[in-house]
């Protein structure tokens, strides 16, 4: 997926539980989910979040790869869990976790999966084969964002 497709995807997501939950508009929170939805790519050093964190993006990709242990439900927990440090439980922090899973969820529809039980190197992938899955930015990922807006604009 592109970075435009997670952002979309994660932020949908955000105000879906949001407001499943009752919870207030929160401004704060949904930047929140905007940067959860691109931080599992911190380990590509070309991405937005890469580009914008370079320092860290080039030891993580050395050291796990791309689609690696920050695309899996340990490495959630874990910069969950840094996220978390400086403010202890918020919105802003479920925010996060809501798009960082939206971002795992949907590297599942891609042809490579992604391994969300990490360290287990098995790659998880809807459908089942390959064959069905999503090529990034093939036209079944547009596909998938326009579908994505329509949701989106529907829960606004």
């Amino acid at each position: 997926m592109t970075g435009t497709t997670h952002i979309i995807t994660g932020i949908t997501l955000w105000l879906g539980v949001s407001k499943a939950l009752g919870l207030p508009p929160d401004m704060t929170a949904l930047g929140c989910a905007w940067l959860g939805s691109v931080m599992p790519d911190i380990d590509e050093p070309e991405s937005f979040i890469g580009r914008k964190l370079w320092p860290l993006s080039y030891p993580i990709k050395l050291v796990f790869k791309h689609r690696g242990a920050v695309h899996s439900l340990l490495g959630m927990v874990a910069i969950g869990a840094l996220a978390l440090l400086p403010r202890g439980p918020c919105l802003g922090w479920a925010a996060f976790l809501v798009g960082y899973l939206s971002h795992l969820l949907a590297d599942t529809l891609n042809k490579s999966g992604t391994p969300l039980l990490y360290p287990f190197r098995d790659k998880v992938g809807f459908p089942p084969n390959k064959r069905y899955r999503l090529k990034t930015g093939g036209i079944g990922e547009v596909l998938f964002l326009l579908l994505a807006l329509a949701c989106l604009i529907a829960l606004i």
